[in-house]
This record gives C-alpha cells, structure tokens and sequence, in this order.
C-alpha cells in the first residue's frame, strides 16, 4: 500500500502468517541490516518468524518495490520478555519490537523515524488495540 514519509511516496508491505508465502522468497533475500550492529543471522530469522502467529513485519520500499529503505517487526505476544519474566509483568498493552533496520547502503535521514512513527500509531494498534508500551 502506498504511504506518504516526510513528504515522499514509499510502499508499505505488511507481513503476516496470512502472506508470508508470498513474501518468502523476497525475505530470503534481504540483507540491508548494518553487520556492525546485527547479525546475518539475526536478521534471517528475525524474517522468518514471519509465518508464525502473533509476528507482524513492515517493510518499507520505493513505489517500485525495487529498494527496501526500512524492515520493523514486533511480537504482539511478547514471547521472548514473557519467557525471561515468567509472567512477572502485565504486557496486554505491550509489543516487543523484534527487528528495526534500516538499510545502511541507501541511508535517508529522518526516514527511520518517521517509519516507526507511522507504525506504531496508525498499524500496530491494529494487531494490538490498547498499545501503550513497546519493548
């Protein structure tokens, strides 16, 4: 779907356990996360996780879906804050963000921001009504 960031037009693919075989392939693929900071392997997975229940992916692209600017994915569920607490905290107005990257060889500036901005207030709350932290 189209988005307007910082008064630029980009496509906003949102991932679910509903699409992912559509996207499997292209997920396979994308490497734009900075090596310095995160793993290959972290980010491989972190897109894998797409196809199951309670993971959202938003990836950011060109109207042309060519170049991939942003990737955010959260845990509704909060899996792996539920698993180190043993329930010590109440997370039903939680999500846990999983993977936010920006692709380090096609840098914008603000555009990180903004993606995430857009994000949490106008998507997430869809997947999560009573969102009032993020982990």
């Amino acid at each position: 779907m189209n988005v307007i960031v910082n008064n630029a037009m980009y496509n906003l693919h949102i991932i679910d356990e509903h699409n992912f075989d559509k996207y499997e392939k292209v997920l396979n693929k994308v490497e734009i996360c900075d090596r310095n900071y995160i793993s290959q392997f972290y980010e491989k997975t972190s897109y894998e996780v797409l196809e199951l229940d309670g993971y959202v992916g938003f990836l950011l692209t060109d109207v042309n879906n060519i170049n991939l600017f942003n990737t955010c994915i959260i845990d509704v569920n909060c899996s792996q804050i539920k698993e180190n607490m043993n329930d010590r905290i109440d997370l039903s107005d939680s999500v846990e963000i999983v993977l936010l990257c920006a692709n380090y060889k096609m840098p914008v500036s603000g555009l990180t921001k903004s993606f995430f901005d857009i994000i949490i207030k106008s998507y997430i709350p869809q997947y999560k009504k009573m969102l009032k932290k993020y982990y």
